[in-house]
Parts: structure tokens; C-alpha cells; sequence
């Protein structure tokens, strides 16, 4: 088997986890997604703006769209979750500008959203508050965290957008103690200065080793030698058709990989006649085709996905398995001669050819 076999295989199985479920038939779950959206409007009506955001959220995680990013950055600012809001604006907007150019997407209205979405970000950043953590003196090892999540050293000094809200501020490192900071960060506009001091050297106890072991007792020989009877040597050899079986685990891990070579080639063949199918079925963003036809195509495109899904992953499974099966079989030729084992009163005696 050629040495570049092996990487030909790894490459493939990368190929595979790199393919989405259904290659170019769609983004995401779009019942799911649009669901989500419908429920999270429904709740914006009544008032009940916090679970609005989880729905909006969650709606923009089945099926990005720069519509639901706008509506969601709208949730967060009525919520006074003010960076919430500003990011989300600024992730419209780019996401509305990149759309454009889809044709899945209504350029039009997707310029409209762009627009929208500059405009709120930067009603947004005006009431932004932001919090700035100085540090007075870093130390090896330093972590500095806001509510747990770490604050890069870039980001030390910085002004940095911040939801308002109850703050906790820490710093520790290793050999020192810990300090910690409970801050209420408020006001738009405002920006909240946090200073981490000098920390502490933590006190050292000095360990006390593990005990030594007692000394080992050495018996004192005898003046007069004693007469010793060797004991009989045994005998000991190798199973002679060890290799044997290390060279017909090697061929069928051959066999195998080769299945499973073939199989991700056919997985492979059969996404792109799905990817072309698909292609030619004219269908908008939201699952709509103009025809019968188009539906039955559309249809079609995505069983063949699936098959491919089914056959990619069962060639990719035995791909691996052969090629565990190959690389752990013996390939060694059996030796000449045997060897023996037996003790003897000046100690252990190994003997035989090797």
C-alpha cells in the first residue's frame, strides 16, 4: 500500500465534516426559523420584550437574515441592553449590505435595512456605557475578568462597551492572592473607570517532603558457602504463526478501505447531482417554487442529498476502521530458532537465537 495512502483517507474524512448536511439546499432549518420569528412578534405585541429577545435570538441562529437581526437589536435597546443593541445594529447592517447581492434576497429592501440598521447603530453608540479596567501592575500570569468572561491584556485601560448593570471585576495569578470588585455600571454616556491594584504575594508554606523510606536490611553472607542445587531449566518459544495473523488482519483492513474509498466517492457524486438538481429548480429564499416541476426538482435534490449523507458517512466509517485494521496489523516475518529460560545459581539465563 502506497505511504500516502493514509493522508489521501484523512483528507477525504476532512472533506466530509467540512460538507453540511445538505450541500446548498438550504441555510438552516427554515420552518424552525421562521416559527421562532413569528413567536418572538407575537410577544413584542404583548409587551414581553425580554422573551421576545430569546425568541429573535433563536430565530437568527436557525435562519440568519438581516431582518431578524434588526428586530432583535430593537428588542435589546428596549430592554436597556444598550452594547447588546449597538453590536447587533452594526452585525444588520453588514448582513443587509452583504445580501444585496443575493439572490435569494430582496436588494431593495435589504438596502433599506442597511440604511435602518447605520442609522440605529449610531443612535445607539450615543447611549452607550462603558467600562474601562486599569491595571496597576501586571505580573506574570495575570487574568483579568468581567463577570467571568476574560478581559484580553489589549483591552486593559480600554473603554469598553458594557451591558448597564451590576458588574463584578477580578484579577488573580498565580502566587498571589486574588482580588475582586463589585461595580454598578449605569448612566448613557457615561463611562465607569475600575482600577486593579497591585496584587498581593500570596504567603508560602513550606512543604514538607515525603518520608523517607526506611533502609533496606542487607543480610551479611556466610563465611562458609552452601552447596546450591540449580533448579531445571524451562523452556520457552514463540508462537510460530503470530505473523501470520498480523498479515491477514493487514489485507482485510485493505479490503475495507477500499470499500470505504468507494463509498465516499459515490457520497461525493451524489451531493453534486444534488447540488446541480437543486440549481436548476426555480425556487425563492423561502421554499416557493414557480412550478410543479420545480417542486418535484427540488424535491428530488434533497433525496439524493440525504442518500449522499447516508452513503458519504458509511464509506467514511469504513475508511477508518480499514485503516486502523492496516496500520495495527503485524507485518514483521517470522524469526529463525527459538529461545529458552531458566534460572541457574549465578541467576537468569536467556538463551536461543535472535
Amino acid at each position: 500500500m502506497s505511504p500516502r495512502a493514509p493522508r489521501i483517507v484523512c483528507a477525504l474524512l476532512a472533506f466530509a465534516l467540512l460538507q453540511p448536511a445538505y450541500v446548498g439546499l438550504a441555510r438552516a432549518d427554515r420552518t424552525l426559523g421562521l416559527s421562532l420569528y413569528d413567536e418572538a412578534d407575537k410577544l413584542t405585541k404583548s409587551g414581553r420584550w425580554p422573551q421576545a429577545c430569546e425568541a429573535f435570538a433563536a430565530s437568527q441562529k436557525e435562519l440568519p437574515r438581516p431582518v431578524t437581526l434588526l428586530r432583535l437589536g430593537d428588542c435589546y435597546e428596549r430592554i436597556g441592553k444598550t452594547a447588546s443593541a449597538w453590536a447587533t445594529f452594526r452585525e444588520a447592517m453588514v448582513a443587509a449590505r452583504a445580501a444585496q447581492t443575493n439572490p435569494e434576497f430582496d436588494g431593495e429592501k435589504e438596502r433599506r435595512r442597511e440604511a435602518e440598521a447605520s442609522r440605529r447603530r449610531d443612535e445607539a453608540e450615543k447611549k452607550l456605557t462603558r467600562l474601562r479596567v486599569a491595571v496597576t501592575k501586571p505580573v506574570a500570569g495575570l487574568s483579568v475578568r468581567r463577570d467571568g468572561s476574560e478581559i484580553p491584556a489589549a483591552g486593559w485601560g480600554a473603554a469598553l462597551a458594557i451591558d448597564p448593570g451590576t458588574i463584578t471585576v477580578e484579577a488573580s495569578a498565580t502566587g498571589y492572592e486574588s482580588w475582586k470588585q463589585v461595580v454598578e455600571v449605569a448612566g448613557e454616556g457615561k463611562t465607569i473607570d475600575v482600577t486593579v491594584p497591585e496584587l498581593t504575594p500570596s504567603a508560602v508554606t513550606p512543604s514538607l517532603g515525603p518520608a523517607s523510606p526506611p533502609p533496606l536490611a542487607l543480610a551479611t553472607p556466610s563465611a562458609t558457602p552452601t552447596a546450591t542445587t540449580a533448579p531445571p531449566r524451562t523452556s520457552w518459544s514463540p508462537a510460530p504463526d503470530a505473523t501470520s495473523a498480523g498479515s491477514t488482519q493487514r489485507t482485510v483492513g485493505l479490503v475495507i478501505l477500499g470499500a470505504g474509498i468507494a463509498g465516499l466517492g459515490v457520497g461525493g457524486g451524489l451531493w453534486g447531482a444534488a447540488r446541480s438538481r437543486a440549481n436548476g429548480a426555480d425556487c425563492d429564499a423561502n421554499g416557493f417554487c414557480a412550478t410543479q416541476s420545480d417542486v418535484d426538482r427540488r424535491a428530488s435534490a434533497h433525496s439524493m442529498a440525504s442518500a449522499g449523507n447516508v452513503v458519504f458517512g458509511v464509506g467514511a466509517a469504513l475508511a477508518v476502521g480499514g485503516l486502523v485494521l492496516w496500520l495495527t496489523g503485524s507485518s514483521e516475518e517470522p524469526r529463525s530458532g527459538g529461545a529458552s529460560i531458566g534460572l541457574s545459581p549465578g541467576g537468569l539465563v536467556v538463551g536461543g537465537a535472535f
